[in-house]
């Protein structure tokens, strides 16, 4: 959609890093899995494009995607 905002991953990070770790450690990850399939979440963002409609729909695909 020509519309939506492309995602500044910097800020995305900084957004969205903590959540999607205590998501893993919610979910059983041990600290160093959790921190092993964060930085995999957005490095997969790094290879899709990834549109960023709102703080609540970016949470929710960064949380599906880990």
């Amino acid at each position: 959609m020509a519309d939506t905002p492309k995602v500044d991953l910097k800020q995305l990070v900084l957004d969205h890093q903590a959540g999607v770790w205590r998501y893993l450690r919610m979910l059983g990850c041990d600290p160093q899995k959790a921190d092993d399939l964060t930085q995999e979440v957005f490095l997969g963002v790094l290879k899709r494009p990834f549109d960023n409609y709102s703080f609540e729909a970016s949470a929710a695909y960064l949380r599906r995607a880990a």
